[in-house]
C-alpha cells in the first residue's frame, strides 16, 4: 500500500473526533443490573433536600437564601439530567435481565409478550427490552471485547481506509483500556478500495483472535462491530472466487460474518463457502440489529436468523440455500412474518425507481413466500377504496398499495394474503414470574426517578419568580405585542426597560434575514474560508459587502488577524450586526488587532459600541477601551454599559471592578441603573454596600423597585 506511514487528511479529522470521543468516553459504564429487587441509586445520585415551593413560601429565608437554595437545587438537577439516560438504562435493565433468565429457561418469544401489557413504555418499548435481551444472549456466545487497546494486536487493518500503524497507535494511545456498553457516537469507516495480497495476508494472519469482535466506535459499513472476520468478508469481493474458497475453507466463521455478507450483497457462491465454514448458522445474530448505528432498533425486521438478513435484502439465493439447511425465515402470526420483512424494506422513496433487476428481485421474493404461505400482517381501508396498508404490530413502518403500484409491484400486491386479526396474543395477567415482577420493580423504580426530577420541572420557572423576573418568553410576548401597534417602539421598550430594546433588535434582525440569504455561501465567505487573504481583499475593495458578509468577515477577523486588512480596505463599510464574538477574545488579541490598525471605535448596527463587551469582562477592558481614547455611551437606546455592568455583578454574585470603574463614568443616573442597583440590594446588600461606599450617588430607597427584565442571549 502507498504512503501507510503518512496520515491523510480525513485521518486527521477522525482523529480529532477520537479525541473528542475519548474525553467524553473515559468513564466507567453502569453496572448491569442482576438482580430484580428495585437498584438503590448509585452513590452519585443526589437526592433533592428541598422543596422549592418551601422555600419561596418561606417569610423567614432571605432573598439571598432562597436564591442560593434554589441555585444548589438548580446545580443538583444539571447532576440528574447527567445521569438520567444511566438511570432509565438500571430501569430498563431490570426487565432485560429477567427476559433473558426466561429465554435460557425455555420462554418463547411469544410467551414473554403476552406480558408487554403489564408494562407501561419507558423511552423504550417491551419489544425493544426483548430484543435486547435477545441480542445479549446472542453476544454471550461470542468473543466481544470494547478495549480498542486489541487493535494493537491485529494483523491487517490496512485494508480499512486510513488506518495506518500511526493512526491504529495514535488511538490505542488515547483510548486503550478504555471500555463502554453506549459508544458516545460511532465512526463509520470505508474500505481500501485497493487492498494487495499482502494485506490480505496479514488479516488471514489473526489466528487466535480471527472471529474476536470489536464492539466500539469505530464500524464498517453494514454492521456495528469489526474483527478480523468480518474484514476478510467484507474485502472479499476484492478477491478471486478460487483464492476466497481456499483461504474461507482454512477458517470458522459466525452467523455475524454471514450476516455481514448478505447485507454486503456478497455473490451467493461465496456465501456458499462462508456458510459451509460455519458450524452454528441458525444462531441469533447479535449485530445485524442495529440498523443505522444508534443502538438496538428493529426499523425494517428484527433478524431472527440468517433467512431473515436474506429476505431482507431480497437474495432469493441465499434463502433458498439456507432453507435446504434447516434455516427458515420467522413465521409467527400476530408478531411478524417473512413477508413482514420484506414488505418494510421495498424502498420508500417512490422518486427513485428500481432498476428491472432490483424489480425482479422484489418480485421473486414475494412470490417465492406466497408460494411457502407465508402471510402479511396489515388491514383493508374502510372508505372502501381497497387501499391495504402492511404492518407489523412489532414491526416500526408500513407499506401501502400504493407504495407497491409505484415500484410496479402492482401485479403481485393483490396477492399477498393477510393474516387475520384474530390472531393476537393473549395478555398474561399479572403472576409471580420473574417478568411480571420485574416490571413491578421497574415500575417502583421509575416512580422514585419521577419523584427526584419532580423539583426540576419548575426549577427555572422557580428561580424566576424568586428573583422577580419575567422570562425571556415574556420578553418576546412584549416585544411582538408593541411592534404591531402604531408606537415608537424603541423609546417605548427602552422607558418599560433597556434590556427589551435588545430582544427588540433580535425579532428586527431575524426580518433582516429573512429578506437576505444570509447562509448562502458565496465566492467571498468561500474565500474567507479557506484564508486567501489576498483575494478576499480585492474582492472586499471591489464590492460592497452585504451585511452577512459584513457579520462572517468580522467573526474571522478575531480569529485571525491577518483579516484585519480585510476589514480596513472594506468599500462603503457596514456595522456589524453585533460584537459578541469579542465576549471570547483575549485582552492580549485585542492589543494584537490593535498593532494591525483595527478601529476600536466600533458600534454595531445598534449603536453599543465595545464598552458593551468590557463591561461583562473586566476592568481592565474597560480601561484598555479608555486608554484608546474612547469613552462609554452612556445615551444608548438599550442597556448602557453601566447597566451590563450591573448586570455583570449581580449574576456573579459579586460586584465587579468593572462596574465601579463604570460608575465613575455616569453623569446622570438612569431609571434602569437604579433598578439593577436595587436588585443588588435585595439580594447581595454586602456588595450593593460596596457600591454606594465608592459612590453615594448610587443610593437607592425602598420604594425603588427592582428590574424585571435582563439581558438575554442574543445571538448575533
Amino acid at each position: 500500500m502507498a504512503n501507510k506511514g503518512i496520515l491523510t487528511l480525513s485521518g486527521v479529522i477522525v482523529l480529532a473526533c477520537i479525541v473528542l470521543y475519548f474525553n467524553h468516553e473515559r468513564q466507567t459504564p453502569p453496572p448491569k443490573v442482576t438482580t430484580l429487587a428495585t437498584p438503590l441509586l448509585p452513590a452519585s445520585q443526589l437526592e433533592i433536600v428541598m422543596d422549592p415551593e418551601q422555600l419561596l413560601n418561606d417569610p423567614e429565608l432571605t432573598k439571598e437564601k432562597v436564591l442560593a437554595s434554589l441555585n444548589e437545587i438548580k446545580a443538583q438537577c444539571h447532576k440528574m439530567n447527567g445521569d438520567f439516560s444511566s438511570q432509565v438504562g438500571q430501569i430498563h435493565q431490570i426487565i432485560i435481565t429477567a427476559l433473558e433468565q426466561s429465554l435460557k429457561d425455555g420462554k418463547t418469544v411469544r410467551e414473554l409478550l403476552a406480558y408487554e401489557q403489564q408494562y407501561t413504555t419507558h423511552y423504550n418499548g417491551f419489544d425493544d427490552l426483548l430484543l435486547q435481551a435477545q441480542v445479549n444472549l446472542a453476544r454471550e456466545k461470542l468473543t466481544i471485547i470494547s478495549d480498542v487497546a486489541v487493535l494493537a494486536k491485529w494483523q491487517g487493518l490496512e485494508v480499512i481506509s486510513d488506518f495506518n500503524q500511526e493512526f491504529i497507535a495514535t488511538i490505542v494511545e488515547s483510548m486503550g483500556g478504555t471500555t463502554s456498553q453506549t459508544p458516545l457516537f460511532n465512526m463509520n469507516f470505508g474500505l481500501n478500495p485497493h487492498i494487495t495480497a499482502d494485506d490480505l495476508a496479514l488479516l488471514l494472519s489473526n489466528q487466535d483472535n480471527f472471529n474476536t469482535y470489536l464492539d466500539t466506535f469505530i464500524q464498517i459499513e453494514n454492521t456495528r462491530a469489526i474483527s478480523p472476520s468480518m474484514l476478510f468478508v467484507a474485502t472479499s469481493k476484492q478477491m478471486p472466487i478460487e483464492n476466497f474458497r481456499l483461504e474461507a475453507n482454512a477458517k470458522t466463521f459466525t452467523v455475524n460474518d454471514v450476516a455481514l455478507a448478505i447485507r454486503s450483497h456478497l455473490p451467493s457462491e461465496y456465501i456458499e463457502i462462508l456458510l459451509n465454514n460455519t458450524t452454528a448458522y441458525d444462531e441469533f445474530p447479535a449485530f445485524i440489529q442495529d440498523r443505522d448505528g444508534a443502538g438496538i432498533d428493529d426499523i425494517g425486521g428484527k433478524f431472527n436468523n440468517l433467512a431473515d438478513v436474506a429476505v431482507s435484502e431480497f437474495d432469493l439465493v441465499t434463502l433458498k440455500l439456507l432453507v435446504e439447511k434447516g434455516v427458515k425465515p420467522t413465521n409467527e402470526p400476530g408478531i411478524f412474518t417473512a413477508m413482514d420483512i420484506a414488505l418494510l424494506n421495498l424502498p420508500k422513496n417512490s422518486q427513485l425507481q428500481p432498476t428491472e433487476d432490483m424489480r425482479n428481485q422484489y418480485i421473486e421474493m414475494i412470490n417465492y413466500l406466497n408460494q411457502q404461505a407465508y402471510k402479511a400482517h396489515g388491514s383493508v381501508s374502510k372508505n372502501g377504496d381497497g387501499e391495504v396498508s402492511f404492518g407489523s404490530p412489532y414491526l416500526p413502518g408500513y407499506t401501502y398499495t400504493e407504495a407497491l403500484t409505484n415500484l410496479g409491484l402492482e401485479q403481485i400486491s393483490s396477492d399477498i394474503e393477510l393474516l387475520d386479526d384474530s390472531i393476537v396474543i393473549v395478555p398474561a395477567a399479572i403472576d409471580d414470574s420473574i417478568v411480571s415482577q420485574a416490571i413491578i420493580a421497574a415500575d417502583k423504580r421509575k416512580l422514585q426517578l419521577a419523584a427526584q426530577r419532580a423539583p426540576c420541572a419548575r426549577i427555572e420557572q422557580d428561580l424566576n419568580d424568586a428573583q422577580q423576573f419575567a422570562t425571556p418568553q415574556r420578553m418576546v410576548e412584549i416585544v411582538k405585542s408593541l411592534m404591531t401597534q402604531e408606537v415608537d417602539v424603541g423609546a417605548e421598550l427602552h422607558r418599560m426597560d433597556p434590556a427589551l430594546i435588545a430582544v427588540w433588535h433580535q425579532e428586527l434582525l431575524y426580518q433582516n434575514q429573512r429578506n437576505e440569504a444570509s447562509n448562502f455561501e458565496n465566492e467571498f465567505k468561500q474565500l474567507i474560508k479557506q484564508n486567501r487573504v489576498d483575494e478576499a481583499g480585492i474582492y472586499a475593495t471591489t464590492y460592497t459587502l452585504t451585511q452577512s458578509e459584513t457579520d462572517f468577515l468580522l467573526h474571522h477577523v478575531v480569529k485571525n488577524k491577518a483579516f484585519a486588512t480585510v476589514w480596513i480596505s472594506r468599500m462603503a463599510p457596514k456595522n456589524p450586526s453585533g460584537l459578541s464574538m469579542f465576549n471570547g477574545l483575549p485582552l492580549i488579541d485585542w492589543q494584537s488587532l490593535k498593532d494591525e490598525k483595527f478601529d476600536f471605535a466600533l458600534e454595531d448596527t445598534w449603536g453599543n459600541d465595545l464598552f458593551s463587551v468590557a463591561a461583562k469582562k473586566t476592568v481592565e477592558h474597560v480601561d484598555w477601551l479608555l486608554d484608546y481614547g474612547l469613552k462609554p455611551d452612556m445615551n444608548t437606546l438599550g442597556l448602557d454599559p453601566f447597566d451590563i455592568a450591573l448586570e455583570g455583578s449581580y449574576m456573579q454574585k459579586e460586584l465587579t471592578q468593572a462596574a465601579v470603574r463604570l460608575g465613575q463614568l455616569v453623569d446622570k443616573v438612569e431609571p434602569s441603573h437604579l433598578a439593577r442597583i436595587a436588585r443588588l440590594k435585595a439580594f447581595f446588600p454586602e456588595e450593593y454596600q460596596e457600591l454606594i461606599d465608592n459612590n453615594k450617588k448610587f443610593i437607592v430607597t425602598d420604594d425603588i423597585e427592582m428590574n424585571q427584565y435582563r439581558q438575554v442571549k442574543m445571538y448575533f
